[in-house]
């Protein structure tokens, strides 16, 4: 494994013995308080409107962290809508609260796996609601709080917020759409950067990483920004646009990267261990950049810009899909995977329904259930919970965790907000590239979210046509031989067939053993060798499920 580490050391750790005084320990943090609360975020956060004159809620909506408030009866705990410092929680003799949930397994009665937990990360790439992959440590929700009652030690959870924003019908055109979003990012970006800092961003072929360096070179000294971009190997679209995109800009050529299978393991007993699996191998990338180049090593801040997918219409759809049915459709798909138990599948089924709860007679302009799930669940179970581990390394500045930001772009109509739209007009009209003609690589048109007939289709079929020819070169060669693909930065079947594919066959057989896989699912679903991407996909989380349990077991 590499010299460095990720979370060895959890940023808030609470334990609460019966009948014993509460102990709340915390690091690497940053900290305020007043007579009967604290406010604690990660490292380099400032404040707003922390005041006696501002109510929990109030202040919880416009920081990002997570408040305590302590009195002589109650313990209340909230956490942030981005979740930006994760929680989770167990039981035994008393209640453990910690952002590592390590401690809380510790903590909890036993190591017991939950069946249910399992399959959510390998359909979801996470665990829905307060689940976790351990039967007895949960998480906490986006925008949840926690009431204990100290004297009792009986506690209930409930939610602040809940994401939920009507249509904003003064917003009738994109010029206006546009004109208001570019006056919220300027502030954004205005308010958590300085001159007098350093900074290290991620640059890609992408959209939004080019719409933050617009901004960030616009408030932040340009001899202090460092740029990186990753991939397999240099010759790709991702590397040759993100040069391009750092030149017009003025800023330094980005750093390049390599990932090579190496990275991948790292991850592997790094990422997805400290994550107890909830991480999947595959998403250690930005750490193992910002390690092998050390590019935080000055003191600099990182940039991040997750969260953006999701701001700016990603999963948004138009016409609009009736909420139900979108959320029919997951309880479909749930019902007809035939190799998840019946009892899981109840499982999986309550929880989705959890989700639906908060949405379902709400005043929204969510455009399909899908949009609201991607939302809410992916972007606070995934990436926010990757940009903690990241933080371990340099401090985060996340311009789009704004409570304000979700506000606004929910409220846009959605003719404006479908296919991320909404930041091509910003590109076009309010930015430093507004001269330039560029092309990008955006995830939604290579993977042929778009039907307009382009160069981007053409170029999507391209990427596809080459994706299956190297599906045939693995079945031949065992991903010796394969085609290089300049669409693509990473080559996750490549690395899985020369890597990982040999440790299949042991890993399913340890969760067999377990009781958590059946024989006969385990020969049927997750076979060593697996053609579509996504199953590939599975197949690595699995591997990072199995690492996670066997380094933590009790």
């Amino acid at each position: 494994m590499k010299s460095y580490d990720v979370g060895l050391e959890p940023f808030v750790s609470l334990i609460m013995p019966v009948g014993k005084a509460v102990d709340i320990k915390y690091s690497n943090v940053t900290a305020v308080s007043d007579a009967s609360r604290t406010f604690l975020s990660a490292k380099g956060k400032s404040f707003n409107n922390f005041n006696s004159d501002k109510s929990n809620e109030q202040v919880i909506l416009g920081n990002n962290g997570i408040l305590f408030e302590d009195d002589d009866f109650y313990l209340k705990i909230y956490v942030d809508p981005f979740r930006t410092v994760p929680l989770f929680y167990s039981e035994s003799d008393g209640l453990c609260i910690s952002s590592d949930i390590k401690q809380c397994l510790i903590h909890a009665i036993d190591d017991e796996v939950d069946k249910v937990g399992f399959w959510e990360l390998i359909k979801y790439g996470m665990c829905l609601g307060n689940r976790t992959i351990y039967k007895n440590v949960k998480q906490f929700s986006g925008a949840s709080y926690l009431k204990i009652n100290k004297n009792k030690l009986e506690y209930s959870f409930g939610n602040y917020w809940d994401y939920c924003v009507p249509e904003d019908q003064s917003i009738n055109s994109m010029s206006e759409a546009t004109f208001r979003l570019n006056n919220l990012l300027s502030r954004e970006f205005k308010n958590s950067t300085s001159i007098s800092n350093k900074y290290v961003m991620g640059i890609s072929g992408g959209l939004d990483s080019r719409l933050s360096l617009n901004y960030l070179s616009g408030f932040a000294d340009k001899k202090k920004i460092s740029l990186f971009t990753f991939g397999n190997y240099e010759n790709t679209l991702e590397y040759k646009y993100s040069k391009k995109i750092a030149e017009i800009s003025g800023c330094r050529e980005p750093v390049f990267c390599k990932l090579g299978v190496q990275s991948y393991v790292d991850s592997l007993l790094g990422l997805s261990v400290k994550s107890a699996g909830q991480i999947n191998l595959i998403h250690g990338h930005i750490i193992d950049c910002l390690s092998s180049k050390n590019l935080y090593s000055d003191g600099s801040y990182q940039i991040s810009n997750y969260f953006s997918d999701a701001l700016f219409g990603w999963c948004c759809i138009n016409p609009p899909e009736d909420i139900k049915v979108g959320f029919n459709r997951k309880i479909k798909n749930i019902m007809s995977d035939k190799y998840i138990p019946l009892d899981v599948k109840d499982g999986l089924i309550d929880d989705m329904k959890g989700i639906y709860k908060r949405i379902s007679l709400k005043n929204h302009n969510y455009s399909s259930f899908d949009e609201y799930f991607y939302l809410v669940e992916k972007n606070i179970k995934l990436h926010s919970y990757l940009m903690h581990f990241q933080s371990s390394l340099a401090p985060i500045v996340s311009p789009y965790s704004s409570t304000k930001l979700i506000e606004f772009m929910i409220s846009v109509p959605i003719e404006f907000r479908q296919g991320k739209e909404i930041i091509n007009s910003l590109l076009v009209t309010s930015s430093i590239f507004s001269d330039y003609k560029l092309n990008d690589i955006s995830s939604r048109d290579y993977a042929g979210a778009t039907s307009k007939l382009s160069w981007k289709s053409f170029y999507g079929m391209k990427f596809k046509i080459i994706n299956r020819v190297n599906i045939i070169l693995d079945l031949m060669s065992g991903g010796k031989y394969r085609v290089k693909n300049v669409n693509h930065s990473e080559d996750l079947q490549g690395v899985y067939h020369r890597k990982f594919k040999g440790k299949m066959k042991e890993a399913v057989s340890f969760l067999v053993e377990e009781g958590i896989l059946s024989k006969e699912v385990s020969s049927k679903r997750f076979k060593p060798l697996r053609l579509k991407p996504t199953d590939i996909g599975e197949n690595l989380h699995l591997l990072s499920i199995v690492q996670a349990i066997r380094s933590l077991k009790k």
